[in-house]
């Protein structure tokens, strides 16, 4: 009896240690965000691409901006952001649920 709990407990952990991140994603995704928020420069940078994003989607939708201007800055928010995400220390699937999440976040202020 001894034994066959012992290897089922050998067999369990390993299994717990694979499982881990797959289940708490989300503290990944708080990770993420606390790197960002931790470096001065690459926070006011993260900070000013997410106004402009979300001024230009405002902007966009009350008829303010034309589809051309909209489309450039976005595409160029979407640089400066994606520039600093690749700075960051962490797997490219989170980096990808950070970036959703973050879509989810603007489109939500609008």
């Amino acid at each position: 009896m001894k034994l066959f709990l012992i290897s089922l407990l050998i067999s369990i952990i390993p299994g717990i240690v694979i499982i881990w991140p797959f289940i708490f994603k989300t503290n990944s995704l708080e990770l993420l965000e606390k790197q960002i928020s931790s470096d001065k420069k690459m926070s006011v940078k993260w900070e000013a691409a997410i106004s402009k994003l979300t001024t230009a989607k405002l902007d966009f939708h009350i008829g303010k901006l034309s589809n051309y201007n909209y489309e450039k800055i976005i595409a160029e928010q979407n640089d400066e952001m994606l520039k600093i995400i690749e700075k960051l220390d962490a797997s490219n699937t989170d980096k990808k649920m950070f970036l959703e999440k973050l879509q989810e976040k603007i489109d939500s202020k609008i």
